[in-house]
């Protein structure tokens, strides 16, 4: 069950993939009826703000053009404007628009240093702190000081072995099963401005493998005016049995998924000059960080 507090970050998600859904296949600007700059106002990335003015202005002139309100999504827009130089001023925040040959979306987080927000990827880090305080799982069954979920079925080779925490200390370049269970079983996830990627490896040997997309445009040109539009969401699930063989170094990770197919991700752990982050490791070349681990 989810907690209270995460429902209105979690509501005003929706809104904003409800939305994203709901504008594919769109229509394509008409220069004939002007363009629009449009978007939400959001108190923080966790709560709309409706009921704000927002106010539009003229960048060359500085005269006022037109003053909205926000609906009760803390959406605005302004239609029906010719290319050119604007800005648009939410209280003390004004934030400079550019129109050439298309549209603009512009979010503002009123909580933000200048107002400036990229609302997909605070969705996906939110959402992701979410799944690791709500999915833990149960601790019965368990093996050793960790727990699994339950009866553990081993393959010819034995994997996995039991569950267990490592004694004495254990060197980087330790390759023993039960090692590399202790410190790989959890849920590790990628995340970049428009997707989220899980593997969740357990201790009983399986894995669930998560992935979500959303498409979100390019908002800035390199004079950092806004530029982008709004696209679809989308997500795929998977699952299977996995295996790992290496060191707490590097190594390779297989996802052995249920119709047979195989996925193997070369791991390393991230290092900077002298100093390595165990709860961070490349897997094929991008940066993964363990959200959830059993202990």
């Amino acid at each position: 069950m989810l907690r209270k507090a995460a429902l209105p970050f979690i509501s005003l998600v929706a809104i904003f993939f409800a939305t994203a859904c709901v504008t594919v296949p769109f229509a394509p600007d008409n220069p004939a009826e002007g363009y629009k700059i449009k978007g939400f106002i959001a108190k923080s990335s966790e709560e709309a703000a409706p009921g704000e003015q927002v106010t539009l202005v003229d960048a060359n002139t500085g005269q006022t053009i037109e003053q909205v309100s926000t609906n009760f999504m803390g959406k605005y827009s302004f239609s029906q404007l010719h290319p050119g130089k604007y800005q648009v001023r939410v209280r003390q925040i004004t934030r400079d628009v550019l129109l050439r040959n298309k549209s603009v979306r512009l979010d503002i987080d009123l909580s933000a240093p200048g107002g400036k927000s990229d609302y997909i990827k605070d969705a996906m880090t939110k959402l992701s702190k979410m799944f690791a305080a709500n999915s833990q799982p149960s601790s019965t069954g368990s093996t050793g000081s960790g727990g699994t979920t339950g009866t553990v079925t081993r393959d010819a080779s034995g994997w996995p072995p039991p569950y267990q925490r490592p004694t004495g200390r254990v060197s980087p370049d330790d390759s023993s099963p039960k090692n590399l269970l202790y410190k790989f079983a959890g849920r590790w996830d990628h995340v970049t401005s428009n997707t989220l990627h899980n593997i969740y490896l357990k201790p009983d040997g399986s894995f669930e493998d998560s992935y979500e997309a959303g498409y979100s445009g390019q908002f800035v040109d390199q004079g950092g005016f806004q530029t982008g539009n709004w696209g679809a969401v989308g997500n795929e699930q998977a699952g299977g049995r996995w295996t790992i063989q290496g060191t707490l170094r590097q190594g390779t990770i297989t996802l052995i998924h249920r119709n047979g197919k195989r996925a193997n991700y070369r791991y390393q752990v991230h290092c900077r000059g002298s100093e390595c982050y165990g709860g961070e490791y490349f897997f094929n070349g991008k940066l993964y960080s363990v959200k959830y681990i059993y202990r």
